[in-house]
């Protein structure tokens, strides 16, 4: 049994696929990502290295170079740039679109570990990043108060970050600004000279002493217990205190040879909110998130926070990048809607009836239904390039639906019954309306060939129109069929119309006489 006559014979399951289909793109709906544009991954690995104290030169000859010997002899590399500077190498790795980064970025790692027993023992060790759009911070917060700035910051670190963290779909949140508290040991350079002291050994004493080590275990009958040595100093004071290096029996102390105090690191950056001294909490969404959903989270967690911030201090939102794409995202939909009004009253302008035109016009928002489901099991999301190409194709989802109905009609104006004409109607045109709708889908295949950035952005946009023409294909086969066997009636048995409709409909009518005549008239000619 085809298609056809199967949607016939079973209507009430046709009507129940259907009602299935609205409730599953709904549902669809409700669950995909909203974002600007697909996720979009870069294939770009950066190596950073740290060399501080080193000249650009120093830093180019022992670091910059041999990394990119390395990183240059691995598969799919496309090109690879590097930046010396006063204590820092950056190589940035390009490759080849559709390249896995995580194996790549393995691979990078792997070459460099290769090499580390060349580089300098005083650089760091280089820190492998994959680019991903994603660190960028989806909204920002400023905090401002009358209180220090340090304290400011740690309740920016240890109290608010913490909260927003906890929120679904935040990755991270940074937080900028402020004075971060930091030890500063002073060395004497008399004093340091007197004892016979380099620099260094003050450091090495530092990092010896300031560390808590494992001491083993105790067994006091049945308990165990764990036995650590603490060497981290619980007051500045008692840093002072520590001994690094004996001369002559004597101990020579930190506070011999330095000066200890607890101060705040360089600021680099100065960060003022409303005329006054505050900092600023990135919040970034997590690798494939939903940039709205993670924006919304964080705007319902704000007014918590404000409720136990200590007096006089304020957070307060000063970007989102949520409102650009909700406004991006609302005027597609909006377009979208225009599109399916218009395309409703030209066809209800060209049937001039009310049942045809709700049988036609019906396959708009199923077929757009259908494709949530369809973007929602493909892991798509919401964005311009996906919206784009259901208002792109909006205006094309009745027409199999336009050209079924019209063969459906012309056989009941024969006096066919229902069932009959609807099934001979549809038949006719299935080969039609499906050779139509493939070659609007063909259109697309060259973009199969297409990489990089365009063929992320554009594909997104095709399977949308492809796949909401597949869905309106299926609906005009299957339900349009029994629509208008159920409801659709010829010309004679239709209801007399009121006397002003009528006489629209006959002045319509000869305008229509006309351009058919033209139109076959041209017709004639060309053959």
């Amino acid at each position: 049994m085809d298609l056809i006559r199967g949607s016939l014979n079973n209507p009430i399951a046709r009507f129940m696929s259907a009602i299935a289909i609205i409730l599953l793109g709904l549902i669809a709906f409700s669950k995909l990502s909203v974002d600007l544009f697909p996720d979009i991954t870069y294939p770009i690995v950066s190596v950073v290295t740290e060399y501080k104290g080193a000249s650009p030169e120093d830093v180019e000859i022992s670091i910059s170079r041999p990394i990119e010997k390395i990183v240059s002899r691995i598969q799919n590399v496309k090109s690879v740039q590097s930046r010396s500077r006063e204590g820092l190498s950056i190589i940035q790795v390009e490759f080849n679109w559709g390249t896995n980064l995580d194996t790549s970025a393995t691979d990078i790692q792997n070459g460099v570990n290769q090499i580390l027993s060349n580089l300098p023992k005083d650089a760091d060790q280089p820190i492998i990043i994959k680019f991903d759009p994603s660190q960028i911070s989806v909204i920002t917060l400023a905090l401002a108060g009358s209180m220090d700035e340090w304290k400011l910051r740690e309740l920016a670190e240890d109290g608010i970050a913490p909260r927003i963290e906890s929120l679904p779909g935040v990755a991270a949140a940074n937080v900028f600004g402020g004075e971060i508290r930091e030890i500063q040991v002073e060395a004497f350079r008399p004093r340091l000279e007197a004892s016979g002291l380099a620099l260094e050994h003050v450091i090495d004493a530092v990092k010896t002493s300031n560390v808590d080590l494992p001491g083993g275990s105790l067994k006091a009958g049945v308990r165990d217990y764990t036995v650590r040595t603490i060497g981290k100093p619980l007051e500045v004071s008692r840093l002072e205190d520590f001994v690094v290096t004996t001369r002559n029996g004597s101990a020579i102390r930190l506070r011999d040879i330095a000066r200890v105090r607890d101060g705040f690191e360089e600021q680099e950056t100065s960060i003022h909110v409303n005329a006054s001294k505050g900092l600023i909490i990135g919040v970034q969404k997590q690798s494939g998130g939903n940039t709205v959903a993670v924006v919304d989270a964080v705007r319902n967690e704000i007014p918590r926070i404000r409720r136990d911030l200590p007096p006089g201090v304020s957070i307060e939102v000063v970007n989102d990048q949520s409102t650009f794409i909700r406004k991006s995202i609302k005027n597609l939909q909006h377009e979208a809607i225009i599109g399916a009004i218009l395309a409703t009253l030209i066809i209800l302008l060209f049937l001039r009836n009310f049942t045809s035109t709700v049988i036609i016009a019906h396959s708009i928002p199923i077929s757009i239904i259908a494709t949530f489901v369809l973007l929602h099991f493909n892991k798509l999301s919401l964005n311009i390039m996906t919206l784009g190409g259901l208002a792109l194709g909006v205006g094309r989802l009745v027409d199999d639906a336009i050209v079924v109905l019209e063969n459906i009609n012309r056989h009941l104006d024969r006096g066919e019954p229902p069932l009959e004409a609807s099934y001979k109607g549809a038949r006719e045109v299935s080969r039609a309306v499906i050779a139509a709708t493939v070659t609007s889908i063909i259109v697309f295949l060259p973009l199969a060939f297409i990489q990089g950035i365009a063929a992320i952005l554009f594909l997104q946009m095709a399977y949308t129109v492809a796949f909401s023409l597949m869905a309106s294909l299926f609906d005009s086969l299957t339900l349009v069929p029994v629509l208008t066997a159920k409801f659709l009636k010829p010309e004679s048995q239709r209801r007399q119309r009121h006397p002003t409709v009528q006489r629209l409909f006959e002045s319509t009518q000869r305008m229509f006489d006309r351009m058919d005549g033209r139109y076959q008239a041209t017709l004639q000619w060309a053959l």
